[in-house]
């Protein structure tokens, strides 16, 4: 059997035919013959896709020294993400 190859624009349209089709995942994908892992791992990537353009644009911090900062060398640095990651830096000793 050919391996194709498929572009993202072209994983989207299967993905969208496969909604609109009223077929199970597994039942799309033997029509068009595409299995089940690809078919996922692409539904997966688009759905999570965030286009650039959405993206907000950088936001300059400033910095002010710390009021009760013992030592100038140390720092500390939190930082939220997406998803509930937060990832915490710390300089000491």
């Amino acid at each position: 059997m050919k391996k194709t190859r498929r572009t993202p624009q072209q994983w989207q349209q299967l993905v969208s035919d496969w909604q609109h089709s009223g077929q199970t995942v597994a039942e799309f994908c033997v029509s068009h013959h595409v299995t089940p892992s690809n078919f996922y791992l692409w539904r997966k990537r688009l759905d999570t896709a965030v286009p650039e353009t959405t993206l907000p644009p950088w936001i300059a911090l400033s910095s002010s020294p710390a009021t009760d900062t013992v030592n100038d060398n140390d720092w500390q640095l939190e930082l939220s993400l997406p998803g509930g990651v937060i990832l915490r830096m710390k300089q000491g000793q």
